[in-house]
């Protein structure tokens, strides 16, 4: 069963540093078997595999928390463990230590239902 890894950035506060990690964090992606299927928000980061939103697709909050991430990406995976895998990887974990406080970000991993 797929799983998703939903990545929200609330606040982007050094846009050079975020852009660095963001790029070596897709890279990540290619080391597995996951797959970038939408994103959306101003920043143009190179497109994985899977279909996309373009960058400058709308964000609109609808109900509830009227706050507009500046950055939303979904990535896939082949089940639940392999999207934790990846978020627990020390490569990935590195990757958050990089990124410091540049960034405010959260990240959920849903599992996909039959």
């Amino acid at each position: 069963m797929s799983a998703y890894a939903i990545a929200i950035a609330d606040d982007i506060r050094d846009l050079d540093k975020y852009l660095q990690w963001a790029q070596r964090a897709a890279a990540s992606l290619n080391r597995t078997k996951a797959k970038q299927i939408a994103r959306s928000g101003s920043l143009d980061i190179k497109a994985l595999d899977g279909k996309s939103i373009p960058p400058s697709g709308r964000i609109a909050a609808v109900d509830g928390d009227p706050t507009i991430p500046k950055r939303i990406s979904v990535m896939e995976f082949p089940t639940y463990e392999d999207a934790l895998a990846w978020y627990q990887s020390k490569e990935f974990q590195d990757l958050k230590a990089f990124r410091g406080d540049a960034a405010r970000i959260r990240v959920l991993l849903v599992e996909g239902a039959d």
